[in-house]
This record gives C-alpha cells, structure tokens and sequence, in this order.
C-alpha cells in the first residue's frame, strides 16, 4: 500500500509538472501517461532521467516501452484518480444532452465501451440540433467564421495556396450541413467534398469516420473542420488521418471551440486548450505552423468555454 501511494504521488508530481493541454472524455491522464510524456516532456524512453524514479518503484525493465509502463500503472493505480474535468448532469440537461433519443442508454458511454454507441449519440445530437435538414448556402455564410480578423486571415492563405496550386481540392470534415460544401466551392472555386457521421447529399458529404477515413493517401490538398474536431473519441487518430490524406506541402485548418470552462462530455468529447498541444503532438508532421491564434470568447459564453482557435499548418 506504501509503494502504491507513493508511485501514485510521484506520477501525479509529473503530470502536474506542466499544464496539461488537452482533455478527453473517452481516456485519463493515466491511459495517456505515455503521450503526454512525449508531448509535454519530449520523454520517449524508459532510460530519460524524468522516470527514473517511477521506473525504479515499478520495477520495470528500462528496455521496455513508455506504453509499456502507462500499461503497468493503469494495473497499479486507480484511474479515477487521473480524470479530466466532466461536465456535470444539470450542465448536460442546459446543452440538451438529455433530449436525444435513448440518452440513459448512451450517457457516460466512452468509445472505449462501445464506440458505435459513442457514434450514435454524435449523430442524434447533430440532428435533434438541425443537421437532419439543409439549409441555405446564404444562411450558411455567417457560420464561415467567428472572429472578422481570423476569418479573413484564413481566407486570405486559402486563396494564396489556391494561386499556387492550380486544382486544388479540400475536404471539409463534420460539416453536418451540404450547403457548407456549396458555399465553399462557390467561395474559392474549387473541388470541394464532406466527410461526416450521415449526409443529407452523398454528392456532396460521404459518410464516414474521421478516425478511419475511407480516403486514400496524399488526396487532398486542404483539410478543414470546423467544431468537428472536439467531436473526436481519438483526437490523435483523427489528426493523424487528416494528415494522411493530405498531400505533401498541404493544409491542414481548425477552426475550434477551445479551453471548455464546463468539463467534457459525451458531445464535447475533446478539449483542446491551446495550439500548443497541437503543435507538440504533430511536431514530426508539420513543415510550418502558418496561424495559431487562439482569441477569447465573449463574456457572454464564458460559461461553457474560454477561447475559439484558428489553426492552419502546412503538412511534411
């Protein structure tokens, strides 16, 4: 009991030794001991000094993996004790959770229990919020954009890639809506397709996974969510995708709701709380970070999150 509150201590020491910079409902701290190793403490090994203690208290082989020793402490210690922030029942029933259809068979389920009912919730929320039908591509327009000075910042490094890239495409993940696809299109006139959960017009939005994406390699030239990404069950996996289909030198842009004040969630399933988490996963994939901006919201929507995020990077 001794040596278990002891590497319990020394653990959370590590952990709290930096900020820890994004938040997931479907993991712990502890499941992602090991990435958070690499991304906050560029730790990819049993020998760096960082775990010398942890590793001598678990008795582990220094030539063993940093997953393996993130699998020896989710067998060590309790996993409750390494939770991100949860979004409470009466701030679930103010977003509607509670609404969707079959809600006591879908809340608290983590992708690691059944991800088809993790889908099913993301689907049925999306709809009972809209998505089920179309919309104007003119309605669509004030969506294209929180922040003026963003908005124009994006736009204006699409068409500069555009200009140098004749026949550019973009895919646009978790649109929901098909007139996102033909407002895009219409804005920088190129090829432009959707990728999400359903489709209200599979000529315009494929359904598929973000974490699984039914996309051959080196694709695209541009990929760009917006609100989608804080949907995903797998941040890593979904990025790692959308870096997959993307082609050599390509865009990789966010537009996200940031740093949630409320906690995650069944629908929020991601919290990003700074691009510098971004940066620090994907270092090895990105050529150049071209915006990372990451503004405050209104005061008017500090009950439920702190910054909206611009991200666009040019991939390896």
């Amino acid at each position: 009991m001794e040596q278990s509150n002891e590497l319990n201590k020394l653990v959370k020491e590590l952990l709290e030794e930096k900020p820890i910079l994004m938040d997931a409902f479907d993991s712990s701290y502890l499941k992602d001991f090991h990435h958070t190793m690499r991304e906050n403490f560029d730790v990819t090994s049993l020998k760096d000094p960082k775990l010398s203690e942890i590793v001598k208290i678990t008795g582990i082989s220094e030539d063993k993996s940093v997953q393996d020793l993130t699998n020896l402490l989710l067998s060590s210690l309790d996993e409750n004790d390494f939770m991100p922030k949860k979004t409470t029942p009466e701030m679930k029933k103010r977003f509607k959770y509670t609404e969707v259809d079959g809600w006591d068979n879908l809340e608290n389920v983590t992708a690691s229990e059944d991800v088809e009912k993790t889908k099913e919730f993301l689907v049925k929320y999306s709809k009972q919020s809209g998505g089920a039908r179309d919309i104007p591509v003119d309605t669509f327009e004030r969506n294209w954009g929180r922040n003026p000075k963003l908005k124009e910042m994006q736009e204006d490094i699409i068409r500069k890639y555009i200009i140098k890239n004749p026949g550019a495409t973009m895919l646009t993940i978790g649109p929901r809506w098909a007139a996102e696809i033909t407002f895009l299109r219409m804005r920088f006139g190129i090829h432009v397709m959707g990728l999400d959960l359903f489709s209200t017009d599979e000529s315009k939005v494929v359904i598929g996974d973000m974490h699984d994406m039914p996309i051959k390699d080196n694709t695209y030239d541009i990929v760009y969510e917006k609100n989608t990404y804080n949907k995903a069950y797998d941040i890593r996996k979904a990025l790692d995708e959308s870096v997959r289909i993307l082609k050599p030198g390509g865009l990789l842009i966010y537009d996200e709701c940031m740093d949630y004040t409320c906690g995650v969630n069944e629908n929020a399933r991601t919290n990003i709380k700074s691009h510098d988490w971004t940066i620090s996963y994907l270092k090895d994939k990105i050529d150049k970070v071209l915006v990372a901006e990451e503004p405050p919201t209104p005061d008017k929507d500090k009950w439920w999150l702190n910054k909206v995020g611009l991200f666009i990077a040019k991939v390896k």
